[in-house]
């Protein structure tokens, strides 16, 4: 480091401590040991350097600086976790700090079970309840009971399933510690449907909004991760296919509720579609690899009344003790669009497609790759070269509402009109020159005007007098 660059380090001591920290990423330890590397398995660590190749050809990725401590980053997270998959998964801007996405699939049996904590919250709620009425029946007259009850809570979605099949960890910076998010309910992303609040880039803080949101902005980020996912992260048509091929795990897929099939595999017997039919402004060639988040807030509908028939047999009863027969409306399921749907069914966005396609370039076409940018999620793109592809994300985590409101621009100023002779602006006449004026034209009122003016004169002069 030279002089200079150190005197500036000192100056900024955030900097210098930062610079620390990222330090320790190109450091190896004496007591590791030398990784065994197994050309048949494929490893977890994704390969950065190529893939932010290709998107620098498309101008979009971290510059090369940044991604290189991200790559050493996420090398250390994948040697402490059973990884199955890394994948980086985008940027997201804060108002204080940034986020660093890093999307992780866990070794079957390895992942550590969360503490379902929306579950104790309900049994400690239900407890505190029972006791509220038990404290009231005591003390007061019995009264009657409501028969409502509210509905009940749509329950989330397990681990590797639906919304929650995939990890995510964060960092603020490549060095500093990354956290793990937790699960998100259907609760959280439903609400984050009807919000939209810039990121602060603290974790823990309280998410001011309204309607509020049940969570801090640990859960608001998980949420919108789920919904940009779900929207964006689409693949060449043929790259996968529904399934892993086996019998019984398509009857298990036919028999979900629901009836869709969210289950997909890669093709191995892939090839490689032209770029220039990648970049067709018609999208045909490309699909939705991420199932579909129903308005529910799951990717597999839940039934809300599977459970309350017998609830519901108990308040039907009558005074008499004779049932009756009420008409039980049962709940419509929720469908979406099967897995591997083209892109080109997507709604268009405000009158405007909602893809853009473009060719990296058009000078070197041999060696360009093909780029696809969303225009509901501002900042998502994806990449194809050869018989690869690679989704990313890096904006503020903001669906598009539309073109902002712009005022329109005052017109040019005009060159002032050169004065002529004959539109030359007439002076105009004094009280003296009206007067004379009439004169001229009428003598009689000329004459009555002066006698009325004397007149008046003199009752001025005699009101002095007095």
């Amino acid at each position: 480091m030279n002089t200079e660059n150190d005197g500036k380090f000192r100056e900024n001591p955030a900097v210098l401590s930062m610079a620390q920290i990222q330090k320790k990423l190109f450091a190896k330890d004496e007591e590791e040991d030398e990784p065994v590397i197994d050309e048949n398995s494929e490893h977890p660590l994704p390969n950065l350097t190529e893939i932010f190749y290709q998107f620098e050809k498309a101008g979009v990725g971290l510059c090369n600086n940044e991604a290189t401590q991200l790559y050493l980053a996420i090398k250390a997270l994948v040697n402490v976790h059973p990884v199955k998959i890394a994948r980086f998964w985008g940027k997201i801007f804060g108002v204080m700090q940034n986020y660093y996405i890093l999307e992780t699939e866990f070794i079957e049996g390895e992942e550590t079970e969360e503490e379902d904590e929306e579950a104790v919250n309900n049994d400690e709620n239900n407890t505190e309840l029972e006791d509220a009425e038990d404290e009231e029946g005591e003390t007061k007259d019995a009264l009657p009971k409501s028969k409502w009850k509210s509905p009940p809570k749509v329950p989330r979605e397990g681990n590797n399933m639906g919304v929650n099949k995939k990890v995510y960890f964060v960092c603020h910076e490549p060095g500093l510690q990354w956290m793990r998010l937790p699960a998100v309910t259907p609760e959280q992303i439903v609400a984050a449907r009807s919000i939209c609040t810039i990121f602060t880039g603290n974790l823990d803080a309280h998410v001011n909004c309204s309607p509020p949101f049940p969570g801090t902005e640990a859960n608001y980020l998980r949420a919108q991760i789920a919904r940009i996912s779900a929207s964006t992260q689409i693949s060449p048509e043929g790259f996968y296919h529904v399934g892993d091929g086996g019998e019984e795990e398509e009857e298990e897929m036919n028999d979900e509720e629901g009836g869709e099939r969210q289950r997909y595999s890669k093709n191995e017997d892939y090839e490689a579609l032209p770029i220039k039919e990648l970049v067709n402004s018609n999208v045909e060639n490309w699909v939705h690899h991420m199932s579909y988040i129903l308005p529910q807030g799951r990717v597999v509908w839940w039934n809300p009344t599977q459970n309350v028939d017998e609830e519901l047999d108990e308040f039907n009863v009558d005074e008499d003790g004779e049932n009756e027969q009420a008409d039980k409306v049962a709940a419509q399921p929720e469908r979406g669009p099967p897995i591997l749907t083209k892109i080109s069914t997507d709604v268009p966005i405000f009158g405007q497609p909602a893809w853009s396609t473009r060719l990296t370039s058009k000078l070197i076409p041999e060696h360009a790759v093909a780029l696809v940018s969303s225009n509901l999620w501002i900042g998502a793109h994806t990449v194809a070269w050869g018989k690869q592809f690679e989704n990313i994300y890096i904006g503020w985590g903001q669906k598009s509402v539309g073109p902002g409101y712009q005022a329109y621009l005052p017109p040019d100023v005009l060159c002032e009109y050169t004065d002529a002779p004959d539109v030359t602006e007439a002076v105009d006449p004094t009280a003296e020159d009206e007067a004379a004026l009439r004169k001229v034209q009428n003598p009689e009122a000329g004459e009555e005007e002066e006698g009325a003016d004397d007149t008046e004169a003199g009752e001025d002069g005699a009101e002095e007098d007095d």
